[in-house]
């Protein structure tokens, strides 16, 4: 071998690999990326306070006070305390609370006696819920006082179901719809690039009729990707969801609304990138974020109280939210918020980006 060949070669592709956009931006910008968005979700005191719900008998207990006392002192809860004879799952829905702490109403006895359950709710997928769950126990019997004593767990499901799949299917179902963002954001400038838009604008195709044609062939074949994955998990892993015919038309709607407002942020992305090597740092700098920060892999509770803030903002928490509650909680009324939102904001940026489209001239 010779070493001077090995390193006017190892020099000449060091200056190609940085003369692309793309190398840079995976070898250093990407990283620093995730190591922001990681560092602050899961950095040394970046975590937000989880919210628990907890409920009692209505007695004045000082074992249940101490309890908590001791979850108020951990600083790692928002305790949020539910009336004696209000439906403690029907609060949590309504308040998007994870994790619920029920005290029956025999617990001041029961660790007299040295024994004691309480009910804990929670998702069967939730990660978090299942990782707080011996903290919370220990901050129970810390808040007893009871040295001897020791508290149990009766594991309840918020939604009814029972296994960790039933949990993620809305969180993949969310996962299939932002394909629109990577398929438009290279579509379009490769259309352009190839000079394809000048070549169907001789079929009198314009702009906004090739987007309708794209958007409908995204709504169709999602749809199908969607009903595969439904199908797989009734029919292989046994999913027990809310289905009814309300609610598989309203997630019909979800769906298309989502769809709609993906496949605009796409374009308008695509629009502003001139080749693929562009578009791939365009499409990954939307993608991951929004699939790091939506609720797609862990409660967006658990996250730092600013980046609480962005994730409100990002549409794929609105889509999963609103798969969320027709699929596990079949809470139909509190899905319009998140529809209205993707409709308004899809419309929105469908329109401009449409003007747009319209407008730029193709290269």
């Amino acid at each position: 071998m010779n070493l001077k060949r090995i390193l006017l070669y190892f020099r000449l592709h060091t200056k190609l690999f940085f003369r692309t956009r793309s190398g840079p931006f995976f070898l250093i910008i990407f990283p620093v990326i995730l190591m922001l968005l990681f560092g602050s979700i899961f950095g040394s005191g970046g975590i937000g306070k989880t919210s628990i719900a907890v409920q009692n008998d209505g007695s004045d207990s000082p074992y249940i006070q101490g309890s908590l006392a001791a979850f108020n002192a951990s600083g790692l809860f928002s305790v949020s305390i539910v009336p004696a004879g209000e439906n403690i799952t029907s609060y949590m829905k309504a308040n998007s609370i994870d994790i619920g702490v029920v005290f029956p109403a025999n617990f001041t006895s029961s660790i007299s006696n040295r024994s004691a359950v309480v009910q804990y709710y929670s998702e069967p997928g939730d990660q978090t819920a299942s990782t707080l769950q011996p903290v919370i126990l220990n901050l129970i019997l810390t808040g007893t006082g009871s040295t001897t004593a020791t508290v149990y767990t009766q594991e309840v499901s918020v939604s009814g179901l029972g296994k960790a799949v039933d949990y993620y299917i809305p969180a993949l179902l969310g996962y299939t719809i932002i394909n629109g963002i990577f398929s438009m954001v290279y579509e379009v400038p490769n259309y352009r690039k190839d000079r394809i838009f000048r070549q169907l604008s001789f079929a009198n195709l314009s702009k906004p009729e090739w987007l309708a044609a794209t958007t409908l062939f995204y709504a169709v074949t999602t749809l199908i990707s969607d009903l595969i994955i439904f199908g797989i998990g009734v029919s292989v892993f046994n999913v027990s969801l809310q289905v009814s015919i309300p609610g598989i038309l309203l997630s019909v709607v979800v769906i298309l609304s989502g769809l709609l407002l993906f496949t605009a942020i796409g374009l308008l992305a695509g629009l502003y990138t001139k080749d693929e090597e562009s578009a791939s740092l365009v499409a990954n700098t939307i993608f991951f974020p929004m699939l790091f920060l939506s609720g797609v892999f862990y409660p967006i509770s658990v996250l730092p109280s600013y980046l609480q803030t962005v994730a409100y903002v990002l549409p794929l928490t609105y889509f999963n939210l609103a798969l969320k509650d027709i699929l596990l909680y079949n809470a139909f009324s509190q899905v319009l918020l998140e529809i209205v939102f993707m409709v308004l904001a899809g419309i929105g940026l469908f329109a401009f980006s449409s003007y747009l489209a319209t407008r730029k001239q193709d290269e």
